[in-house]
């Protein structure tokens, strides 16, 4: 998730809720994580396009999550935000996916 999305995301529940604290749920976390390390270290040896992969798989799910909570809710500001970033996924994925082909 970019920081620019988790924001996004903060305002709302601050909207809703009047507060930044977080409540706890039952609800397990998703994590898709692109340690530096890892990066570091695909960069030395020269696989771009195993990074680009990865981001690709990033922002499916992303897409697939934000898609799929867009569709569940029922309060539609919710929902338009949902679809909001579901569609920057889709791009971000499209960019990706564009990247990767040149380096192919």
């Amino acid at each position: 998730m970019s920081v620019e999305t988790a924001e996004k995301l903060m305002a709302e529940y601050q909207k809703r809720f009047g507060t930044s604290e977080l409540s706890p749920t039952n609800v397990e976390s998703i994590e898709l994580i692109l340690s530096l390390e890892d990066l570091k270290r695909t960069l030395k040896i020269g696989r771009i396009e195993d990074i680009i992969k990865t981001l690709l798989e990033t922002q499916r799910v992303m897409h697939e999550i934000y898609s799929s909570l867009a569709l569940k809710t029922s309060d539609e500001r919710l929902s338009e935000l949902f679809s909001a970033l579901s569609e920057l996924s889709r791009r971000r994925y499209s960019t990706l996916k564009k990247m990767l082909e040149r380096t192919l």
